[in-house]
């Protein structure tokens, strides 16, 4: 681990923010535990935890609502997510997943968008967030895609 000196000047100004967003991202995935364990326990129905999937609905809706991904390569898969949450006949665990993987996608996107340019394409700084918004994007896209 990187000393605290050896931190970039324009980085270490967003230390606390990216802290902030790794600690949301904790919460989304307990959230989303909670409701799995849930399914798991009654036979894959979601009985117990409507506040979690009622935060997981939340959160997806205040990220999509305060990030600017209108005209990012992420608004088709907003979209398609937004359209399969009105479908009643999407099961409660399904829709808390997607709603999980989609927030943390938006998570790391927002976090790689906060890097400024000049720092983006070092490894050191920004491969690990790369790499887990894939991970959590294809996730995402084969929840969604399950639905079709």
């Amino acid at each position: 681990m990187r000393e605290r000196e050896d931190v970039h000047p324009e980085l270490a100004v967003l230390e606390p923010w990216f802290n902030e967003m790794h600690l949301s991202l904790f919460d989304i995935l307990a959230d989303a535990q909670a409701v799995t364990n849930d399914a798991g326990e009654n036979k894959g129905k979601v009985v117990n935890t409507h506040s979690r999937v009622h935060s997981l609905r939340e959160a997806f809706l205040d990220i999509t609502c305060t990030g600017d991904f209108d005209n990012h390569l992420l608004a088709p898969l907003i979209t398609r997510t937004l359209h399969i949450a009105k479908d009643r006949a999407i099961p409660q665990l399904h829709l808390a997943q997607t709603w999980a993987a989609a927030i943390c996608t938006l998570t790391y996107f927002k976090m790689l968008d906060a890097i400024p340019a000049s720092l983006l394409e070092e490894e050191s700084v920004s491969g690990e967030l790369r790499h887990k918004s894939k991970l959590h994007m294809a996730q995402w896209r084969k929840l969604l895609d399950e639905v079709r």
